[in-house]
């Protein structure tokens, strides 16, 4: 398709047919932009102890996705430059080789036939048609590379062929469709392929074309009709930001993928509250109800319990000092586990864990209460007291085992 167009003497002239005959340097600005951005990426890859070889087989999304690479979530963050940003991003070493030769292959002819600044107009609002096609349709794709401005570029050609058709000579005309018609299929069928977007495909030669003949129209002597030709081809990219803009708040793939974000969004809430809770747990109640296990304070509770079994007169009074000193800190430290063990999120089946906890505490602080009152009153504790505090006891126990499973 990069083949030089050529004219027997009586064809039309140079100055009729509009071409540029300088040397094309805006395709040459473009490659050179898109393998100096896809070069960046991978010394990027590098410095951030990336795999080199990942990146140049296009296995790095989050690093595509931090040089311009877009989706839909992009879009509700309000990112809406990467539609643009997005057309300089490939994935991996063959995306970008496979386009800057059709770019190559192409570009140079197209830059000849519409002039430098129709095909930089032709390229961009097709590229950026492409990516709003694409993300209207699929907002959960990630999206990279300059495939639907080169479908642009590619469409503008057969552009130029259908309005200049009448000045080419007929073999010519007809050489040139038939290639660009071949070229069509294949590429058609190419964009169905997985991994490739032929929304963006479609969207970008729709552009393209529709750009071209909107641009060739700026080329007529009518002033009014230039003036009209001139505004619709500069609305046609915000007629295709505008579309995506009524796609994200009324196309169903939105309204899906919105669902989707939001159930994602809940889904990392709960895994949020469920991470926060564990922590306190671990931090403000587990280490407390260790201290509080029927093994910890057995030696106490023996202790207490064969001071209470001594008439009051007989009892040393620094031992009653002491082991009341050792009761009230465990009953403090109880006390402070059934505050720290209050449910906070109500996720179960871990806050289950939190209410035996708090039960178990509670069960506890009672019996040490129940043994500090045993012993400051006078005389040895009667059948009901023991009942009372054993009953304590086997229930801080009980809703222990339950903590522990």
């Amino acid at each position: 398709m990069a083949d030089p167009p050529t004219f027997d003497p009586d064809a039309p002239t140079v100055a009729r047919l509009h071409l540029d005959t300088r040397q094309p340097v805006v395709v040459s600005a473009l490659i050179a932009a898109n393998v100096l951005w896809f070069v960046a990426g991978a010394g990027a890859a590098l410095r951030g102890g990336h795999s080199l070889r990942q990146y140049l087989s296009g296995n790095q999304s989050e690093l595509l996705h931090q040089f311009g690479a877009v989706n839909g979530g992009d879009l509700l963050a309000g990112e809406w430059w990467r539609l643009l940003s997005c057309c300089f991003v490939h994935i991996g070493v063959i995306h970008i080789a496979v386009n800057m030769l059709a770019l190559a292959m192409m570009g140079p002819l197209a830059e000849l036939l519409w002039g430098r600044w129709r095909f930089v107009a032709i390229y961009f609002i097709s590229g950026l048609a492409g990516s709003c096609l694409a993300m209207a349709l699929q907002p959960e794709a990630s999206l990279a590379g300059a495939s639907g401005a080169i479908w642009g570029v590619f469409t503008s050609l057969l552009a130029w062929v259908l309005v200049f058709r009448s000045h080419l000579p007929p073999n010519l005309a007809r050489h040139w469709l038939r290639r660009l018609g071949l070229l069509l299929a294949i590429n058609a069928g190419v964009s169905f392929l997985p991994g490739i977007s032929w929304e963006a495909h479609l969207g970008g030669g729709l552009a393209g074309f529709l750009a071209a003949l909107l641009l060739n129209a700026t080329r007529t002597p009518q002033a009014t009709w230039r003036i009209v030709a001139g505004v619709l081809a500069a609305a046609l990219p915000i007629a295709c930001v505008a579309a995506l803009v009524y796609a994200t708040h009324h196309g169903k793939a939105w309204e899906n993928f919105r669902y989707e974000i939001a159930a994602e969004a809940e889904a990392h809430a709960r895994n949020e509250a469920i991470l926060t809770s564990w922590r306190s747990f671990a931090q403000e109640v587990a280490p407390r109800m260790n201290q509080l296990s029927p093994e910890a304070v057995k030696a106490v509770e023996l202790q207490a319990v064969a001071l209470l079994m001594i008439p009051t007169e007989r009892r040393s009074a620094e031992t009653a000092t002491e082991i009341k000193a050792s009761l009230r800190k465990l009953k403090g430290v109880a006390d402070e586990a059934v505050a720290a063990a209050t449910p906070q999120s109500g996720l179960d089946p871990f806050e289950k864990k939190r209410e035996h906890a708090r039960a178990a505490a509670e069960a506890r602080s009672q019996s040490f209460a129940l043994l500090l009152a045993m012993l400051d009153s006078p005389g040895v504790p009667n059948n009901d007291a023991w009942s009372t505090w054993g009953q304590a006891r086997r229930t801080a126990t009980t809703h222990w085992e339950q903590y522990l499973n």
